[in-house]
């Protein structure tokens, strides 16, 4: 019984010290997976974020793409409707064929989107144009076997054909032209240059292997970006990115192989609404991936270095508990594997003193910095900051110094040679006071991409603030910048005023002389009231119908009613003949109020009501005058608005 007792304490005692020497190692080994685990996680949640944003990206600009697409064939179906309007009105004797083609040679190069209109009777023969002659009418052939066979005046578009009207790719729209008695008498054709949308998606960037596709109903290729030019009018329908969306229906994201160049792309694509077009956005997964992939591999050496040295701490460890002269030597290697980790590592780490100047540089300062580390010893953190970016240092750093939290700021530093790159510093503040340490990263690539979708999406803002018919502003734009100078009038303390502008009696006019010559009547105005506008600060804007308005900041009632006058004798000016006009011509009215905002209107639409009043009493008063809104009764409590900051457009 002694004998088997003091064998279980012997072998009790072997296995003590066999935990002892086991634990550590079990202990970091948890540790290591851990951070592994962690890291591999936390780098698969950023990969599916890279490419669900490049996701959202690309599906925001293929409906814009689309929105675009439908407004310039929105414009060639409005102008071929029009054209049919005035052939059925005025008929097609020699001398209504001559007023026909005097109008299209002069209003269809204006648009930029549309190189000719034509028409042909039933058997193809060429009647009228914008161009004086047409010598090909085989172009014309699909349009006219159609619209025989179909007895519907709603507008075909054609397949794509090239070298017809111009010498690339031309997209065909035409209606039905018919005698008195319904029968079929030819057809009126608009062709559309698919060339305005190359040079269009050129414009746009979407890095060095994005690209932009717009493809016929049937898959024939129409306009495509980083593409040889004998591709286009290629047959893509067994492409994947086109099989994906006869598959999958009119709108939808995508992730295919291009059949062009092989390149493997992820993006999305939209049907063009109402017309048999397709417009595909992709981002080359490379692209989208290219910072991922490098984040990931800095990170990854990072972790790997880390989980290194903890396996390593966990060997000292394991021989500290056996010796404490061991520990030291443990202690001494650690030491210098991170004095290696400092050396060698990629971003610059410092140390500030309380008085801002460097104690410690990394001797990555060198690559990253263009500064040897004892060059920048005993120098001040912000002598290379760029002045622009001093204050947002300064800020950070005052925060610090009431914080345990680490804090981050980007900035502009000046390498030797005079130029400047961004880097992103993350800093904390040591304990005691006794100054700060930091990591310094070259962002500068991430910066410039940034930069880069920033100035796309402005862009992208602009285009959508124009009217599509005058190439002024439209409403939408009209209400952001009225918004924007009320409020800087109201903290500037000056005027601010508004012209409400109306064709008098456009209604009348647009029955008598049909829509295309109402759509040419109010280009004709818009154009006439950007000719009077000198100020780089004043907004003309078409309101809705044939109503404009006009804003013109730092301007008071007398120069308002000026700039008013001005304008309206300048529509007088053009003599546009108006049969139901007092005058004989096309003439306009205008309702002028002024403003001292948040002392006598609280909103802009205070002004703009005031404004549209004045122009309801002009057109009482006998039209083809100017009313002012008088003073607007001061506020009660006047109140400040604060201007608020929002992007340009």
């Amino acid at each position: 019984m002694t004998v088997s007792w003091g064998r279980t304490k012997v072998a009790l005692g072997h296995a003590t010290q066999g935990w002892h020497r086991v634990w550590p190692a079990l202990l970091l080994a948890a540790v290591c997976f851990g951070i592994l685990s962690a890291f591999v996680v936390s780098t698969i949640a950023a990969r599916d974020r890279q490419l669900e944003s490049a996701q959202d990206a690309t599906t925001n600009l293929a409906r814009s793409l689309a929105d675009h697409a439908e407004s310039t064939l929105r414009v060639a179906e409005l102008t071929v409707s029009a054209l049919i309007s005035l052939l059925e009105k005025d008929g097609t004797d020699r001398a209504s064929l001559a007023a026909i083609h005097a109008t299209l040679s002069e209003t269809l190069p204006t648009s930029g989107r549309l190189q000719d209109a034509m028409v042909f009777d039933g058997h193809g023969r060429f009647m009228v144009g914008a161009n004086a002659t047409f010598m090909e009418p085989s172009g014309a052939a699909e349009a006219i076997e159609w619209h025989r066979e179909q007895v519907t005046t709603d507008v075909h578009v054609g397949p794509p054909v090239k070298g017809w009207v111009a010498s690339g790719w031309s997209i065909l729209l035409s209606r039905r032209l018919n005698e008195t008695d319904g029968s079929f008498l030819g057809v009126a054709i608009v062709a559309i240059d698919m060339d305005y949308f190359a040079k269009t998606y050129h414009a746009l960037r979407l890095g060095p292997q994005g690209a932009i596709a717009l493809t016929s109903g049937r898959g024939q290729l129409l306009a495509r970006t980083r593409t040889a030019p004998e591709t286009i009018g290629t047959d893509v329908s067994n492409g994947s990115f086109f099989r994906h969306y006869a598959l999958h229906g009119p709108v939808g994201p995508m992730t295919v192989d291009s059949p062009i160049d092989g390149i493997r792309r992820q993006g999305a694509y939209r049907a063009v609404a109402g017309y048999p077009l397709v417009v595909f956005v992709a981002l080359a997964v490379d692209d989208v991936l290219a910072g991922w992939w490098r984040d990931t591999l800095m990170y990854g050496a990072a972790v790997g270095l880390l989980v290194l040295c903890t396996a390593m701490l966990g060997v000292r460890l394991s021989q500290l508990v056996r010796s404490h002269r061991l520990a030291a030597r443990a202690a001494q290697a650690s030491e210098r594997l991170y004095r290696l980790l400092a050396v060698n590592g990629t971003d610059v780490i410092v140390q500030l003193g309380a008085d801002l100047r460097h104690r410690y540089v990394s001797p990555a300062s060198q690559d990253v910095l263009g500064y040897a580390p004892e060059m920048m010893l005993n120098r001040s953190a912000g002598d290379n900051v760029h002045p622009d970016d001093q204050a947002a240092v300064a800020d950070m750093m005052a925060e610090l110094r009431s914080t345990d939290e680490p804090r981050s700021v980007t900035f502009r530093f000046r390498k030797p040679e005079g130029t400047y790159i961004w880097l992103e510093a993350s800093v904390r503040a040591l304990s005691g006071g006794d100054g700060f340490v930091g990591a310094l990263r070259d962002v500068s690539a991430r910066v410039a991409v940034q930069a880069k979708l920033h100035d796309a999406n402005n862009r992208l803002q602009r285009l959508v603030m124009l009217d599509g018919l005058t190439g002024i502003a439209n409403r939408r734009c009209l209400d952001k910048f009225l918004e924007r100078e009320f409020r800087r009038a109201s903290r500037e303390e000056q005027p601010l005023a508004v012209l409400m502008i109306d064709a008098d009696r456009f209604k009348l006019y647009n029955d008598t002389n049909g829509h295309q010559a109402g759509d040419e009547c109010l280009c004709a105005i818009a154009a006439a009231i950007q000719r009077v506008m000198r100020r780089a600060g004043d907004l003309a804007a078409r309101y809705g119908g044939e109503e404009f308005a006009v804003l013109l900041p730092h301007t008071d009632e007398a120069g308002a009613a000026a700039m008013a006058e001005m304008i309206r004798a300048e529509v007088q000016a053009l003599a546009i003949p108006h049969a139901g006009s007092s005058t004989g011509m096309v003439t306009i009215s205008v309702g002028v109020a002024v403003a001292h905002p948040g002392r006598d209107a609280a909103t802009a639409g205070a002004l703009l009501a005031a404004a549209d009043a004045a122009l309801y009493r002009a057109k009482s008063a006998g039209r083809n005058r100017i009313e002012c809104a008088g003073p607007l009764r001061q506020m009660d409590a006047p109140i400040r608005l604060e201007l608020l900051v929002e992007a340009d457009f």
